[in-house]
């Protein structure tokens, strides 16, 4: 008998950071992202994307901090 596990994720958001100045896309890989959930991690990806999954609500805070850029704090809606 073979065992086996089923393993379920839901993307819930995908963030592309943008330079606004330059309209260029964020590379840099020292980036934090605080949301009110334990545990949330972002998974980066090429071109400046973060990936989401399984994410508690559709609306919280979501604070941005990317070394050699200012800070920000964004909504976030899932919903919309």
């Amino acid at each position: 008998m073979v065992a086996h596990a089923t393993i379920h994720h839901k993307l819930d958001l995908a963030i592309r950071l943008v330079n606004t100045v330059t309209g260029r896309v964020v590379e840099e890989r020292n980036v934090k992202f605080t949301t009110p959930f334990t545990g949330v991690k972002a998974i980066p990806k090429q071109g400046g994307m973060y990936l989401f999954l399984n994410l508690e609500s559709e609306e919280f805070e979501m604070d941005i901090h990317v070394y050699g850029y200012e800070s920000g704090k964004i909504q976030i809606r899932l919903s919309e």
